[in-house]
């Protein structure tokens, strides 16, 4: 898929311009093969959002250290990543090294982690709508 981006954008529609292409990569990106014959299903738009934006909050905004290892943190320079670079506000977070790979849960366990509790999923998907809104803008 070609996507044109025009010369002038606002950081909001970089942002979202971003996530558009981050979708479309997910798509042709080579997962581990499942032993169901169902294939997974890409990620939305949103989808990638809510994963960005939840680890901001976390990260930036409210100063929650992350706790991967470090053979688990995402590099953009990793041969498994054929996306677009992340937009400027999302750069500097650490990652999970597939959190852009759609079925991922099917693949491995989820590691059992104490919750931050910083904040509570009701605030923080609020917060997270208020911010899809604003990009849509």
């Amino acid at each position: 898929k070609i996507i044109i981006l025009s010369q002038k954008k606002t950081s909001q529609e970089t942002i979202k311009t971003s996530i558009m292409m981050c979708a479309c990569s997910t798509i042709s990106s080579s997962a581990a093969p499942l032993t169901t014959t169902k294939p997974t299903r890409p990620y939305t738009e949103y989808n990638i959002f809510f994963q960005l934006e939840r680890e901001y909050i976390l990260q930036v905004l409210l100063a929650v250290e992350p706790t991967y290892e470090p053979h688990e943190i995402f590099h953009p320079s990793q041969p498994s990543y054929r996306g677009p670079n992340l937009p400027p506000r999302y750069a500097e977070l650490v990652l999970p090294n597939d959190w852009y790979v759609p079925g991922k849960e099917k693949r491995r366990k989820r590691r059992h982690r104490k919750s931050h509790g910083a904040i509570g999923f009701h605030e923080l998907s609020l917060k997270i709508a208020d911010a899809w809104k604003k990009v849509d803008d």
